[in-house]
């Protein structure tokens, strides 16, 4: 049996660790719950700063620098709220998961192409494709100034420029 808090059924375990909360810390980010300045959970808040957003893919990192490319036909990305991301390369379109971390202002993908082929393995764009795919799965930052959105790699270099 649970209890009830804020509407939503807590299991008994979750009830317990309320019970030990003497007090709490909220940031802009998460909500923290402590006992005796330990803390027992962290709350994180969603980030919809990118969330639900259809992304045109602007440039991508091809071959160590990013390429702004005016030529890119339509890609794009969504992240959707229940974790999952979608969206349309030059050949094929892709799927999968993310996560994102807002203390951190961190994101990690898991995504991987769908086999709807649309061009030859052989060919420019499906090698392009391959490092778009690499480039989602390889950032770990992102960083949104009005309508653009930047996902960057470990060492900060940008592996995506898109705008909404």
């Amino acid at each position: 049996m649970g209890c009830i808090a804020n509407g939503a059924i807590l299991s008994e375990k979750w009830r317990e660790m309320v019970n030990k909360v003497n007090k709490y810390e909220m940031t802009p980010e998460a909500l923290y719950l402590l006992h005796h300045d330990k803390i027992l959970a962290t709350l994180v808040k969603q980030d919809n700063r990118i969330i639900g957003i259809r992304w045109q893919v602007k440039g991508y990192n091809v071959n160590g620098g990013v390429q702004f490319r005016s030529d890119i036909p339509n890609i794009w990305i969504v992240l959707k709220s229940n974790g999952s991301i979608e969206g349309e390369g030059e050949c094929l379109p892709f799927i999968g998961t993310y996560q994102i971390d807002a203390l951190k202002n961190s994101v990690k993908f898991n995504v991987r192409s769908i086999s709807l082929e649309r061009c030859s393995k052989n060919s420019d764009a499906w090698r392009r494709q391959n490092f778009l795919i690499k480039n989602i799965n390889n950032s770990f930052k992102f960083d949104r100034t009005g309508n653009n959105l930047e996902l960057r790699d470990s060492n900060g270099a940008m592996t995506i420029s898109a705008s909404s």
